[in-house]
């Protein structure tokens, strides 16, 4: 199990790299307040709803979209962090 702290010094800059987001920003936030690592994916979905455009029935998984739209790099990232 990472840790928040940990987590953000390692994965944040390529995030916002690939994304141009804070990765902060979908961390869970109950384990966040307690120290623990948790990438939230259901806000990190939500937000390439409201924001990219990414629609389910459209473009099958989160996973897919990211692959097209970003590139395979990003969505395997999207895994690995999670």
């Amino acid at each position: 199990m990472m840790k928040y702290r940990d987590a953000i010094i390692k994965y944040g800059k390529q995030f916002k790299m690939y994304f141009n987001l804070s990765l902060s920003q979908f961390a869970c936030f109950v384990l966040g307040s307690r120290g623990v690592w948790s990438f939230d994916i259901i806000k990190f979905d939500k937000w390439m709803k409201d924001n990219r455009g990414y629609k389910e029935e459209e473009h099958g998984s989160l996973h897919d979209f990211i692959n097209k739209e970003y590139g395979i790099d990003e969505g395997n990232f999207i895994e690995k962090i999670m």
